[in-house]
């Protein structure tokens, strides 16, 4: 497999204490068929979400730049031999002693490596892309022989993007799109000097975000610094105004906003629970009289699930990003361009003969014509530069009751 060589490649050129060390690589042969394998370094950690999420634990804005120096540095070691292409949280384990390690460079670049992805962008996860990623998948769609060439600054943006949602608990919008950008000191308390190169890393050019080792030098120099801000909680605000709570910073502050939001969960949960005692009678007698003549709807399979805003999109890593076949009516993920068109029609969707004002014939059945261009989004299937959605008639209603 070239792209598991190549992982073993990059791992025995970069050294780093936080990268994982490769022992060993080769190719076990057993029942007449030959399986590669990696020997690496047992890292004992906590991937970094949940490491700061731990009971108990308050991640001051130092202990947050060190924690984006050490793994600055690992780009750094990287990046002299090739590229990562997949930074994000869930590749970043950390041990009891606030040591980082970035895993998984599966998805890695080398300079005399050869393209192994048919689409115009490389292996990566789709909210870490960088702007300039995100413009030319837009200016060469259906291009397939165009391809983009990620920089080491593409890296860099990734980790901002990690940053980002390790002090503020959320992702940043996708450049380009509708979402309104907050800087980090107005979702959670954090340093100024930590928001600074935070907001560097995610800087729209490129040139601006610097190099792996010149971004890892400014947050070591940051961390040593001696101001106050640097070992207060970064804390999560509701709002950037003063109100009750926010006036007060703190331990006790964060410790009263989390019983309040507790108190609040439980009023929900409890008048919830009051609504249905009092509507269950109500929807049960509409039941009986509807009788079977309901319309039913055909259901999920149970295998769909929401792919994870981690899930890499070119499947790279155990958790690749699955097509859904039975349409479910949501959590399709928001980054799709278009559905992948099934093998077959749906159960139940109209068959020819089509209506040549509204439908096209594919796959030997029915497809409503969408008044949208590709790419399509999670709207529809493209097909023959069209964007479509399989027809279902609904069945129609009895006018009558039974005999």
């Amino acid at each position: 497999d070239a792209r598991f060589a190549r992982e073993a490649l990059l791992l025995s050129r970069a050294h780093s204490p936080h990268l994982p060390r490769l022992h060993d690589t080769g190719t076990w042969e057993c029942c007449g068929r030959h399986y590669p394998y990696i020997v690496m370094q047992w890292v004992e950690g906590v991937p970094l979400y949940h490491w700061a999420r731990a009971t108990g634990r308050l991640l001051t804005s130092r202990q947050a730049l060190r924690l984006l120096a050490q793994l600055a540095r690992a780009l750094e070691a990287l990046h002299q031999h090739g590229l990562h292409r997949d930074v994000k949280g869930d590749n970043v384990l950390v041990g009891l002693d606030g040591h980082a390690v970035l895993l998984d460079v599966g998805a890695c670049w080398l300079p005399e490596g050869r393209p192994l992805t048919v689409d115009s962008l490389p292996p990566g996860t789709p909210r870490y892309r960088s702007p300039e990623a995100l413009a030319f998948r837009e200016r060469f769609y259906g291009k397939t022989k165009e391809r983009y060439q990620a920089r080491p600054q593409d890296d860099v943006y990734a980790l901002g993007v990690t940053a980002y949602r390790l002090i503020t608990g959320t992702y940043p919008p996708e450049p380009g799109g509708s979402g309104r950008f907050l800087k980090p000191n107005a979702l959670a308390t954090v340093a100024p000097v930590l928001e600074e190169l935070v907001l560097r890393m995610l800087a729209p050019e490129w040139e601006a975000r610097g190099t792996a080792g010149e971004l890892a030098q400014a947050l070591e120099t940051a961390a040593a610094g001696a101001h106050p801000s640097l070992d207060e909680p970064v804390l999560p605000s509701r709002s950037v105004l003063p109100t009750e709570l926010t006036r007060f910073r703190g331990h006790w502050a964060w410790r009263a906003r989390m019983l309040a939001r507790a108190v609040l969960t439980l009023t929900g949960v409890a008048t919830a629970i009051l609504a249905l005692l009092v509507a269950a009678p109500l929807l049960q007698q509409l039941q009986e009289e509807g009788g079977a003549h309901g319309v039913t709807l055909p259901p999920v399979a149970p295998g769909w699930h929401v792919p994870h805003v981690e899930t890499p999109d070119a499947g790279v890593g155990e958790t690749t990003l699955a097509s859904a076949q039975d349409l479910p009516r949501t959590g399709m993920p928001t980054y799709a361009l278009a559905l992948s068109m099934p093998k077959g029609p749906f159960p139940g969707q109209k068959k020819p003969p089509c209506d040549p004002r509204s439908e096209v014939a594919a796959l030997g059945a029915c497809w409503l014509v969408l008044r949208v261009d590709p790419p399509c989004g999670v709207s529809g299937f493209e097909y023959e530069g069209k964007c479509i959605h399989p027809n279902v008639p609904m069945p129609r209603q009895p006018t009558s009751e039974q005999p």
